[in-house]
């Protein structure tokens, strides 16, 4: 997975809707929906239930979300995003890193 699948993935589970977590992190609702829809292609299964405009995490998504802090992935992504902000190559003039809890 990659970072902006992480943030997706986390910001619907805060969220409960792509709407709500589009606005939280700032991006497009199109664009959460083909993060998550490509995240879930990669993972091979589905990491939410979609019911009446809500999306409820389906039961494996706690252990894709255990697999991936326990996995270095998580960590791996940061200290690549810590990196190129450090160096400047790579990162759009004025990104930010911001972390949610």
């Amino acid at each position: 997975m990659r970072l902006r699948h992480i943030e997706v993935f986390n910001a619907i589970m805060l969220t409960g809707s792509v709407s709500a977590a589009a606005r939280l992190i700032n991006i497009t609702q199109p664009a959460v929906s083909r993060t998550l829809q490509h995240a879930e292609l990669q993972l091979g299964f589905s990491l939410f239930a979609r019911t009446k405009g809500r999306l409820t995490p389906t039961t494996s998504a706690p252990m894709a979300c255990s697999r991936l802090f326990t996995s270095g992935s998580w960590s791996t992504a940061v200290n690549s995003v810590a990196k190129r902000s450090i160096t400047g190559v790579g990162v759009p003039r004025g990104a930010k890193i911001a972390f949610h809890s």
